[in-house]
């Protein structure tokens, strides 16, 4: 029997702390990772507007051909995160006010915010 690998895919994913949270937010969701101690293992539940709060707002922002992400960490930081999937990474939009690009900063991914 084949194993799904559905779940196993890697993310090629930029990411950028940013001073705004850009317009038009086109939807909003709750959401709370947790990590298994040790590995990159995740579960991530995902609630409606109408959820209570969790460990992050995220708002999605589509504009000029473009779907950002943008994580409201509980701090108020805002991180900005675009998904590049298969394709090579653009330009980032100008109309996303970048304080600084921490793509390879390991502390900026999921699995280290949650430490």
């Amino acid at each position: 029997m084949p194993v799904s690998r559905k779940y196993a895919v890697i993310e090629r994913e930029r990411r950028y702390l940013v001073r705004t949270l850009p317009g038009p937010v086109t939807s909003v969701r709750e959401i709370e990772d947790r990590y298994v101690t040790g590995t990159r293992m995740r579960l991530r539940e995902v609630r409606a507007a109408d959820g209570t709060v969790v460990r992050k707002r995220r708002h999605l922002v589509s504009r000029d051909g473009v779907v950002v992400a943008v994580d409201e960490l509980e701090d108020g930081t805002l991180l900005a995160e675009i998904d590049d999937a298969e394709t090579p990474p653009g330009p980032v939009p100008g109309w996303l006010d970048v304080i600084a690009d921490v793509s390879g900063d390991e502390a900026w991914t999921g699995v280290g915010l949650a430490r």
